[in-house]
């Protein structure tokens, strides 16, 4: 018989390098390394943890159990990967987190009489021992951080000289901010500098309370999630529908790095989730929540809608300047094309968008559908579409109405009607639709308005010069300068100014003022309260509209009643004075106004 070959068994074994690549691999912030101290704590059975940092140095000192004898410093300090026992801690699984630290500082760790000095940069993966130490309770690690937490400054080379510009952020403030955030709702009395910063959960008001969590969602914002009091991560609102803050009441199952939820082995998370998803369905739901969509509304709704399970009628894509419809909407005014507005040319997407002469998409759907490029959110559209007429919508709106070969047929006409019109969410070429595009804004002459219109802009002149001044003073505008009113043409704006020596009203806007009367005035003064509301950015027709110029457009809109009521009084007096001088007739809408508003 031919010899047999001797059968050795072998232990995998792990080279100390990966100890190293370990211990740096965790290390993400500062504050995780800090935290992962807190956690430790927790798991040590202490109820209260004192946390002092300054810009070279920091203090952790708790009152757990700590380390009692010398084989726990071997077996629990010195040997990383040691797991607890099944119930044993509230955080800890494999015993390794406490190398965050090391990686961004020189530690010396006190309990009991040990004494463990380790400076990883020295001294790699060696560490003093020693026990003749005070007894020390609990476990306290001071700390010198390898880089001193003090803000940079930077030098730029600019003409030859060196010019200081403005520090990064400062490092120490950033740390004091992250710990307060993470630790707000850590089990034991936490302590920073002094202040305590951790809360009871008990005494905290929720939306909502069960076995597993604290709930206290909103319809908008991004939402925390608190693993037993410890900030894990800030997850997008969009993805469950809702925001908020949940503090879970049981261990979910996290990476290494403790930034990450296992979502697929936990067995806590799942139940979690259903609930946010629940109240997140609610949100929507309300009348409110319909109306009113927020930035991460509308990103959940694309994200439903790519998924086949969104609604047409859910106002998801954004039109320039600012108006947010519904998929069904651009479908049904298909007449135009279709444009993506640059990211970089928003000014002219927006004349564009005011001309008529195309329906152009905000730059914001691309992100908020997941797209790098038009061609790309096209192709997402126009499979969102297509899910129309897919077997969910047969089994969830046809079949219960319909026997299923009638249903069946239904649904074959409208996926026909559907792939017909897919090419509804193809993007006409951008370019070439802005080269074809004649925004010029003119000033031209008095005498070129027709007499009607002439008219109406001697009665508005005065009054306008009035209320723009009463508008600048809403605004604590400290430009006293006079603003000129001119007349000007343009196929793309109602109005428009510098901020500083003219304000320009189009032809337009007095036509509107002629056939209208009342709701003409009023439009002209909220497009002068519109134009004003660009401050400080030079002229108006080369902005586009962000969220400071609609907030001052509000407040201006909701403060400047009485001014509108005057200026009213007075374009109507005037145009009626210049009527009876004239000897013209007065439109109707004219006419109407009382007698006592005609100045003698």
């Amino acid at each position: 018989m031919p010899e047999q070959n001797a059968v050795e068994t072998l232990e995998f074994t792990v080279d100390p390098a990966i100890i190293h690549h370990t211990i740096q691999s965790q290390a993400g912030t500062l504050g995780k390394a800090i935290i992962e101290l807190v956690q430790n704590a927790v798991d040590a059975g202490a109820d209260r943890c004192d946390i002092r940092i300054d810009q070279d140095t920091f203090v952790v000192q708790d009152n757990g159990k700590g380390f009692a004898s010398r084989a726990e410093v071997k077996n629990y300090f010195a040997k990383f990967g040691t797991p607890h026992k099944e119930g044993d801690a509230t955080f800890g699984r494999f015993r390794i987190g406490r190398g965050q630290i090391m990686t961004f500082a020189a530690t010396r760790w006190l309990s009991s009489v040990f004494s463990m000095d380790v400076d990883i940069k020295k001294k790699g993966l060696r560490f003093d021992l020693t026990d003749t130490n005070p007894e020390m309770p609990g476990c306290r690690i001071e700390g010198r951080w390898y880089e001193a937490l003090y803000p940079k400054a930077i030098e730029d080379e600019e003409d030859g000289y060196f010019a200081r510009i403005d520090p990064e952020p400062d490092p120490h403030a950033a740390l004091i901010l992250e710990l307060k955030n993470s630790l707000r709702y850590v089990r034991i009395a936490a302590f920073l500098n002094g202040e305590r910063i951790s809360m009871d959960c008990g005494s905290e008001k929720w939306t909502m309370e069960n076995e597993d969590a604290y709930f206290r969602l909103k319809a908008s914002g991004s939402l925390a999630i608190y693993n037993q009091g410890v900030l894990v991560r800030e997850d997008p609102g969009y993805l469950f529908g809702c925001g908020g803050i949940v503090v879970t009441k049981k261990n979910i199952l996290l990476n290494v790095s403790r930034t990450e939820i296992l979502r697929t082995q936990c067995p806590v998370w799942p139940a979690i989730e259903k609930e946010i998803r629940r109240e997140g369905r609610k949100f929507r739901a309300t009348k409110a929540g319909a109306t009113r969509m927020d930035e991460n509304s509308r990103k959940h709704a694309a994200l439903e809608l790519m998924m086949g399970q969104g609604s047409f009628e859910t106002p998801v894509l954004t039109l320039l300047p600012r108006k947010h419809v519904n998929m069904h909407y651009l479908a049904s005014r298909s007449d135009k094309p279709l444009l993506m507005a640059p990211e970089d040319d928003l000014v002219r997407a927006e004349k564009i968008a005011r001309s008529g002469m195309a329906h152009v998409l905000h730059p914001s759907v691309m992100e908020r559908f997941g797209a790098g490029t038009a061609e790309q959110l096209s192709q997402i559209l126009k499979t969102a579409w297509l899910a129309e007429g897919n077997d969910r919508l047969f089994f969830e709106r046809i079949l219960p109405r319909y026997s299923i070969p009638e249903g069946k047929a239904i649904l074959e006409r409208r996926r026909e009607r559907l792939i017909n019109s897919a090419g509804i969410w193809e993007f006409a070429d951008y370019e070439q639709a802005a080269s074809a595009f004649n925004g010029d804004h003119t000033i031209i002459e008095a005498g070129e308005l027709l007499k009607d219109e002439q008219v109406i802009y001697r009665a508005v002149e005065n009054a306008l010069d009035s209320f723009i001044r009463r508008v600048r003073r809403i605004h604590e505008d400290n430009n006293t300068g006079h603003l000129s009113l001119q007349i000007g043409r343009s196929a793309s704006s109602e109005a428009w100014t510098d901020g500083k020596t003219y304000l320009a009203i189009s032809e337009a806007l007095l036509r509107g003022v002629v056939e209208d009367g009342f709701p003409g005035i009023l439009h002209l003064l909220d497009v002068v309260v519109h134009e004003l509301s660009h401050r400080d950015c030079g002229e108006t027709q080369d902005v586009p509209h962000d969220e400071a110029f609609y907030a001052l457009f509000h407040d201006t809109t909701m403060r400047s009643g009485a001014a509108k009521s005057d200026a009213i009084d007075a374009i109507i007096g005037a145009y009626l004075g210049i009527c009876r001088r004239d000897k013209l007739k007065p439109y109707r809408w004219a006419q109407k106004w009382l007698p006592k508003r005609v100045p003698s």
